[in-house]
């Protein structure tokens, strides 16, 4: 077990609304595991009571890091992967972390500071 901070929330979307009376439920996934880094796919549902009908509400992928007890970054397990749905998300989460660090330096770069959290 390790502390984890929120490095970065790649992308998030809204795509349906949550009216009072609808039950909302989170659903988290470990889709990629770096040295210290973590990529979890988080998808919002809502559930119509009266109807059933169930909706996605929001979707995210957030990259967390672990944390020592110092507060510096710790390794993590690696992600065994044991179906192929997850190897697919294994390696969609791999281009977004390439594309995630390549924006980083350009960003970075111009402020003169770059570190890769991972």
């Amino acid at each position: 077990r390790r502390n984890v901070v929120t490095a970065s929330i790649d992308s998030f979307s809204f795509e349906n609304p949550v009216h009072v009376g609808d039950v909302i439920s989170l659903r988290a996934e470990l889709t990629f595991v770096g040295k210290t880094s973590m990529e979890i796919e988080v998808h919002v549902e809502t559930e119509k009571v009266i109807t059933g009908e169930v909706l996605l509400v929001a979707a995210a992928s957030l990259t967390m890091v672990a944390l020592d007890e110092k507060g510096r970054p710790t390794p993590v397990p690696r992600l065994i992967l044991e179906t192929e749905e997850q190897r697919k998300k294994y390696e969609e989460a791999v281009v977004r972390r390439e594309q995630r660090l390549r924006r980083l330096k350009v960003e970075s770069s111009s402020k003169g500071d770059y570190s890769d959290p991972s």
